[in-house]
């Protein structure tokens, strides 16, 4: 007979667990009075219907999840593998000499079970090796899929073709019923689809949407299970990954926090050595600013579209966000960067709409979401900013609701006119030249909705000015364009 631990079993478990599955934990001690055939005895063991247990704990879970029907109790897995490497004495695990104690997995609900079906399916590799989660597959499938135009039927043979390809055994979708049913057990939806008249420029879900001037205009006569809008134009649609959903999962990685405090530190305070350095990166860490917690964060925005046959004017846009306080060498990295939204169709996307969705998910984010932060084991409140963005200058002129790069007051930085000189527009040098700012640009806004004319190159209001606070100072030069392809090398030659 082994001696009488100090503390409870249960207590004495739940303590030497570490921190981030404590709960879990705590969750099965606490079930196991709820039972009447399940006895504890004063020395810590365990006896159910009067026969004392002996054996593995560990084995004795994994036989009891195999012999209940259901789910066992979410996060069972990572409380074993956590009592297995837990400074537990000997004598409660690993020895077959000793009195047991039991944990069962208790009765729990269809949210709890949909959670665990979730967290495994997230983190469950394509195939033994692989580099690709099961999610992360179906999710390009999906993309694929939405972006072609395909109906379920032709889904068929390319998903059984691709799990007889792929090493054996894989975790691959093969058929349709399992790729629609991963989508159907994550208790949230991954792609949702945003219906919209391309005609008459309004959202076409509950109601009509005017995102121009944030008006929510009910319409009786519009059809939200047809085709088409109430004026005869077909909608079209696109296809919004949630920002917060996205985060939640990054938040679930292990290390992801640690590494979002690494580029915190700056390192030489005489020079610029990343754009984390800047005057308005700089302005929010002061004062009790929302860069002055470490839990929050910033982002830069881009996006670009790309055709997919020279043939056809079928495109895709994507809008995708980057998180600042990542180490530069992965800041750009496929897993940590941020799809949020997907515009195709024969022509270019109408931002004040594209981007609609994502304006009420940042909006929480500025107020404050709840993540489970794995290198914390806890839940903490997370806040975010929109700090600036980039794209080309044709794109960068849709998204900002201004004239092109080859028109009157073009330029985003400054009000520079232009001249024409032989059916060109050119920008001479000027010595007096006025900046923009957030201020000018909103006021000119004004100006051209009284006369419903461009004003000082503005051509409407841009829903970039409600996302991003410094969207004229953060609207950052195409650098790709104009120092790798050239530019630069060319204005040192004249």
């Amino acid at each position: 007979m082994i001696s009488t631990p100090i503390k409870s079993v249960d207590k004495f478990i739940v303590e030497n667990v570490p921190a981030k599955y404590r709960h879990n934990a705590r969750n099965l001690v606490e079930w196991l009075p709820k039972d009447g055939s399940v006895k504890w005895a004063e020395n810590g063991s365990i006896s159910i219907d009067g026969s004392s247990i002996d054996g593995n704990i560990i084995d004795f879970v994994k036989d009891t999840m195999r012999s209940r029907k259901g789910s066992p109790l979410r996060g069972i897995r990572q409380l074993i593998e956590a009592l297995q490497k837990a400074s537990v004495p000997r004598e409660f695990i690993g020895n077959k000499q000793y009195q047991r104690f039991v944990v069962s997995p208790p009765e729990i609900s269809g949210n709890d079970l949909a959670a665990e079906s979730k967290s495994e399916a997230d983190d469950e590799k394509l195939y033994h090796g692989a580099t690709w989660t099961v999610k992360e597959f179906v999710l390009a499938i999906g993309l694929l899929k939405s972006s072609l135009g395909l109906p379920d039927t032709h889904l068929s043979q390319p998903l059984k073709f691709v799990g007889q390809i792929l090493p054996q055994p894989n975790n691959s979708p093969c058929n349709l019923y399992k790729f629609k049913k991963f989508f159907n057990c994550k208790g949230e939806t991954i792609l949702t689809k945003h219906y919209h008249c391309p005609s008459c420029t309004k959202l076409c879900e509950n109601t009509c949407n005017d995102v121009d001037n944030d008006e929510v205009v009910e319409n009786d006569d519009l059809d939200m299970n047809g085709d088409s809008c109430d004026c005869g134009e077909k909608k079209d649609y696109f296809i919004e990954i949630p920002l917060i959903s996205q985060l939640e999962c990054l938040y679930q990685r292990s290390g992801f926090f640690d590494q979002l405090q690494k580029s915190r530190s700056r390192v030489n305070l005489s020079n610029y050595g990343d754009i984390y350095d800047g005057n308005i990166s700089e302005s929010l860490k002061q004062n009790n600013n929302i860069l002055s917690h470490k839990n929050n964060i910033s982002f830069m925005w881009y996006t670009d579209g790309v055709r997919i046959f020279k043939s056809s004017k079928y495109n895709i846009w994507g809008f995708a966000l980057i998180i600042f306080e990542l180490p530069y060498s992965e800041r750009y990295k496929i897993q940590n960067m941020l799809l949020v939204a997907l515009w195709f169709g024969d022509h270019k996307p109408v931002p004040n709409i594209f981007l609609k969705p994502l304006k009420k998910s940042l909006k929480k984010l500025y107020e404050g979401v709840d993540f489970y932060i794995q290198d914390l084991g806890e839940v903490s409140t997370v806040k975010r900013i929109l700090l600036c963005g980039t794209a080309d200058l044709p794109a960068k002129a849709l998204f900002l609701n201004m004239n092109q790069y080859n028109g009157k007051f073009s330029c985003q930085i400054c009000y520079q006119n232009g001249r024409t000189v032989e059916k060109r527009r050119v920008y001479a040098y000027d010595e007096d030249i006025y900046l923009r700012t957030e201020e000018s640009v909103l006021e000119n806004v004004e100006q051209m909705l009284e006369i419903n004319k461009p004003v000082r190159g503005i051509k409407g209001p841009s829903i970039i000015s409600k996302i991003c606070p410094n969207f004229i100072t953060g609207s950052a030069i195409d650098v790709m364009h104009n120092s790798f392809e050239g530019v630069t090398k060319k204005l040192l030659e004249l």
